[in-house]
């Protein structure tokens, strides 16, 4: 009876070489399933953003269709103030007060503060300027975030803001791209991962010129998004920002060609490789939009555009 319990037993357990054999195997499919499902949450993304771009797309047809023509990404200001083109983009889709554009505006926010008419915040001023409003055109939503320079880069007192004061937290929003490499306090409990700014040019209607070594009377200026741009890539890990990388920076410089910086990269980027006869660039009667992408720096091969690459 005893020799045959311990059959038993024996019939029912597992060797050493056999738990080996199984962990080994276990091992070897999460091995193949890991990248493949990294591969997928990044691919995922990537698609989330192009529907994203796709979403400002369409509500830049539809600013064209009310005011015929697309809003203007020049940078303007003076002094150490300027408004750049991703805060022009945010402004006329959704408004610098998130409630639609108002047509008084001439897309210069140091101009709307001054102006009290504009963007209005007390009555009957406010009353007026929401009548005025058209869309906004872009919905604010989980897929589009719109938010203030100083709530995106800690301690921004910088130049791309009216006067450089943080506190007029109602102008000069930019939309933010679906990837998520910072957190933002919504409140003592409450926490939003977003991405970098969505980057906005605009073609020149009065100029024939793409010289990529100069910015001045090209049909995009790269200098329409430059601080914003440094901006971006300053709030980033310097781990995340190698020699290896080439980015749109303007203090960036190819460390094997010297004469290759982040402006001539940008041009680059945006030359249409079809065109063989003279450079021209893509979209060369439209705009460009650029979301910095997975790794968040600005002009690396992970950026999605509303061009192909």
């Amino acid at each position: 009876m005893k020799k045959d319990l311990l059959k038993s037993k024996r019939k029912h357990g597992f060797t050493i070489i056999e738990l080996m054999t199984v962990m080994l195997i276990i091992g070897l499919i999460i091995g193949v399933l890991v990248p493949g499902i990294s591969l997928a949450k990044k691919y995922a993304k990537t698609v989330r953003q192009q529907a994203q771009l796709y979403s400002i797309k369409s509500s830049l047809e539809m600013f064209y269709n009310d005011y015929d023509d697309y809003p203007p990404s020049n940078l303007t200001g003076s002094g150490a103030d300027f408004t750049c083109g991703a805060q022009k983009l945010a402004e006329a889709l959704v408004g610098c007060d998130l409630r639609g554009f108002d047509p008084a505006s001439n897309f210069d926010l140091l101009d709307n503060e001054s102006n009290s008419k504009v963007y209005a915040i007390t009555d009957p001023e406010k009353t007026r300027s929401i009548e005025r409003r058209l869309g906004p055109y872009l919905q604010i939503d989980e897929r589009t975030a719109a938010f203030d320079l100083d709530t995106l880069f800690d301690g921004f007192t910088g130049s791309l803001y009216p006067g450089g004061d943080p506190n007029q937290k109602e102008l000069g929003p930019v939309l933010c791209d679906t990837y998520t490499d910072k957190e933002i306090a919504l409140g003592p409990m409450t926490t939003l991962a977003v991405g970098a700014p969505i980057l906005y040019f605009r073609a020149s209607r009065s100029s024939k010129k793409f010289d990529i070594s100069s910015p001045n009377g090209n049909i995009y200026n790269y200098e329409d998004n430059q601080e914003l741009i440094d901006l971006g890539n300053m709030r980033l890990a310097p781990a995340r920002r190698t020699d290896a990388d080439h980015h749109f920076g303007s203090g960036y410089t190819d460390p094997v060609n010297s004469t290759k910086d982040g402006m001539r990269i940008f041009y680059e980027s945006i030359t249409n490789p079809v065109i063989k006869v003279g450079a021209q660039p893509r979209n060369p009667d439209t705009y460009i939009l650029i979301s910095a992408g997975f790794d968040g720096i600005y002009g690396t091969k992970d950026d999605i555009t509303n061009y192909s690459k």
